[in-house]
């Protein structure tokens, strides 16, 4: 079970946070709390939700189960696969290369320090 640790810490009066993979091995600085709403929501969600549930063979059969265009959910695909959330796995098909997006962790825990 891989696990993504979200710290946020209070200063001055405003959210610092950063993003730590449960190995410990990237860290990602956010400076803002409206970032990270940005990296989890509705739409997001519902694209990890997907792939756990629905396990689309490529990026673009996703955008089919979500009947969304595929241009932004390739940029939600690749805001997530960035802080390590989703993986996108390479697999031949015919003559060119399809991605597979795939989960990379079994959970997300975020922490707020006050």
């Amino acid at each position: 079970m891989t696990t993504k640790n979200i710290n946020l810490n209070i200063e001055s009066g405003i959210f610092k946070s950063f993003f730590q993979r449960a190995k410990g091995d990237e860290n990602f600085n956010i400076s803002e709390i409206s970032q990270l709403r940005r990296l989890f929501d509705n739409e997001k969600a519902r694209i990890l939700y997907t792939i756990k549930t629905q396990n689309p063979e490529s990026i673009y059969q996703l955008t089919k189960l979500l009947g969304r265009k595929f241009g932004p959910v390739k940029k939600d695909i690749n805001l997530l696969r960035k802080f390590g959330i989703v993986e996108l796995d390479s697999m031949p098909r015919g003559k060119r290369e399809v991605l597979k997006p795939i989960l990379a962790v079994d959970n997300i825990t975020i922490k707020i320090y006050l």
